[in-house]
C-alpha cells in the first residue's frame, strides 16, 4: 500500500496531528477531523474564487511579498476617515517656534472695521482698540528687465583713432541674456538636471522669456569656460591621490555616442567626456601628475567612496574635464 498520508497534517492553520495519533482516533474522532478538514477547504475555495473576481487575469495580484515588484507598486487601502489626535503646536514644556517678523515689511495692508455686524452702525470713525498683525511671504511679480547698453564711440582728436567704451561684465554685446537669468538656466541644467525642453518651457512660464534649446546650449557653453579653471584645480587634486575610484557611462556629444568617466578620490571627483571608453582615458588620468609610487585607479562598476558624514555631501567637490 502506498502511503499517501505526510508525516504530519497541518489543517486549520491550528492544530498539528502525527500518523501516530490518527491510528489512535476512535471512529468519531476521525469524522470531526475530516469535517474539520472539508470545512477549511471551503473557506480556502472561497477565498480563491474571490482573488479570482478581483483579479482581471484570473491570478492573485502581485504584491511586494510574493514577487520582484517594489512595495511602491502595492495597491493602497483607503486611509480612514478619523481624525488625528495629535495636538497643534508645541508639546508641553517646549517653547513654541514661530516665524519671526519683519520690522518693515515691503507692503502693509489695512483690514479695517466699516460696520458693526451686529447693530450695523457705521464704525468707520472709530478708534480700534488693538491691531493684530500677521505676516506673509509671497513672491514678486515675475517680469524680466530689459538692460540697454549705449556705447559710445568717440574719434580721438589726437590720434584720429575711433575708441569704443567697454561695458561693464556680463552686458557684453554678444549676450542676449543677462548674468542673472543665465545663472538660472545653469543651476536649471546642472543642479534640478532638468532637460532642455523642460528649462524652455519653465523660463517661459516663470519670466516670459521665449528661449531656444540652440541659446540654452550658448548659455551651458559660456557656464562651463567660466569654471574650467576651478575644474582643473579639482582634476589635479584628483589625479594626485593614491587610490582613485573610476565608473564610466555612455553619453551623446553632438549626435555621437561618447563616454563619460567619473574618477573619485578623498581629494574629490572629476568628470571627463571622452570619445572612447579604452584604456588610455585612465593612462591620461595617471599622466596628468606624478603620482606616488604604489598608486593605484580602481576601475570598477558603482564605486563610490561614503563621506565620514553624510550631511556633507553637499561639500564634494566635482570637476569636469574636456576629454
Amino acid at each position: 500500500m502506498v502511503d499517501i498520508f505526510p508525516r504530519s497534517i497541518r489543517f486549520m492553520s491550528q492544530f498539528t496531528i502525527s500518523e501516530e495519533q490518527l491510528e489512535k482516533l476512535s471512529r468519531e474522532e476521525l469524522i470531526a477531523v475530516v469535517q474539520l478538514l472539508l470545512a477549511e477547504i471551503e473557506q480556502l475555495k472561497a477565498r480563491v474564487t474571490e482573488l479570482e473576481a478581483n483579479s482581471p487575469s484570473g491570478n492573485p495580484p502581485a504584491t511586494s511579498r510574493h514577487s520582484s515588484q517594489p512595495p511602491s507598486r502595492d495597491q493602497k487601502t483607503n486611509a480612514g476617515e478619523k481624525k488625528s489626535q495629535k495636538r497643534v503646536g508645541a508639546k508641553p514644556g517646549h517653547q513654541a517656534a514661530t516665524r519671526p517678523r519683519v520690522d518693515n515689511p515691503d507692503r502693509v495692508i489695512e483690514a479695517k472695521v466699516k460696520q458693526c455686524n451686529n447693530c450695523h452702525a457705521d464704525l468707520h470713525a472709530v478708534v480700534p482698540d488693538r491691531m493684530v498683525r500677521h505676516q506673509i511671504e509671497e513672491l514678486p511679480i515675475m517680469r524680466t528687465i530689459v538692460i540697454e547698453t549705449q556705447i559710445h564711440e568717440v574719434e580721438c582728436p589726437h590720434c584720429h583713432t575711433l575708441q569704443r567704451g567697454t561695458p561693464p561684465e556680463g552686458l557684453e554685446p554678444t549676450r542676449q541674456f543677462g548674468p542673472r537669468l543665465e545663472a538660472m538656466v545653469i543651476y536649471l541644467k546642472q543642479e534640478q538636471q532638468l532637460s532642455d525642453e523642460r528649462i524652455v518651457e519653465t523660463i517661459r512660464d516663470l519670466f516670459g522669456i521665449e528661449r531656444s534649446e540652440g541659446g540654452l546650449h550658448a548659455i551651458l557653453r559660456r557656464g562651463g569656460e567660466a569654471a574650467q579653471p576651478e575644474a582643473d584645480k579639482i582634476a589635479e587634486a584628483v589625479a594626485q591621490s593614491e587610490i582613485i575610484g573610476s565608473d564610466e557611462t555612455t553619453a551623446r556629444v553632438k549626435g555621437r555616442n561618447w563616454w563619460g568617466w567619473g574618477f573619485r578620490s578623498l581629494a574629490g571627483v572629476a568628470q571627463i567626456i571622452a570619445p572612447t571608453r579604452g584604456a588610455e582615458v585612465v593612462l591620461k588620468v595617471r599622466g596628468r601628475t606624478a603620482p606616488s609610487a604604489g598608486s593605484a585607479i580602481a576601475t570598477v562598476r558603482n564605486f563610490w567612496l561614503r563621506p565620514k558624514i553624510g550631511r556633507c555631501v553637499s561639500l564634494t567637490k566635482f570637476a569636469t574635464w574636456n576629454g
